[in-house]
């Protein structure tokens, strides 16, 4: 099957260091829009990972369904999470005597592997993101969990104040 092709959009973004960019690749305009069929928990994996794919054009309404993919296994991936953690936490129960792995296990499992595949797809995972250039006029928005602290950030911020 071999190595998927590399979006032009996602090349440009690269600095263009390509040999070969498909000058011709069809460019779906306009942003995707939410899919009423997605579930309350896949909505929401929808509107806080969308924040960060529509400014650099990488969701069109030609990428919905593969979106919406990823966004439905978030949401069966914090559901088996959720039913792991009520049964106690433990990933091995007892069915008739014998211990077996709880059944939601293969459930996270499957979800976890469905969206790191999505993941790479969208350049949502940090070796996808680590070699884009984003315009200066498209910044990468963040929505910082609240108890995210990025030590890194601050320290750079600090140095580059001092050097210029």
């Amino acid at each position: 099957m071999g190595r998927p092709s590399t979006l032009t959009a996602v090349k440009q973004m690269l600095g263009g260091h390509y040999r070969v960019v498909n000058e011709s690749e069809p460019r779906a305009s306009g942003t995707g829009k939410c899919p009423r069929s997605l579930s309350k928990e896949a909505r929401a994996h929808w509107h806080r990972l969308a924040k960060v794919l529509r400014p650099l054009g990488l969701l069109s309404p030609a990428d919905v369904d593969a979106f919406g993919i990823l966004c439905r296994a978030l949401a069966r991936l914090d559901r088996a999470e959720a039913k792991i953690a009520k049964s106690g936490g433990s990933e091995i129960v007892v069915l008739r005597g014998k211990p077996i792995s709880h059944p939601w296990v293969r459930v996270r499992t499957e979800a976890e592997a469905t969206a790191q595949r999505m993941f790479l797809h969208f350049g949502l995972t940090p070796s996808a993101r680590c070699q884009l250039f984003a315009s200066a006029n498209a910044p990468i928005p963040v929505t910082p969990d609240k108890h995210d602290v990025d030590v890194a950030e601050s320290f750079f911020d600090s140095s580059e104040s001092s050097v210029n």
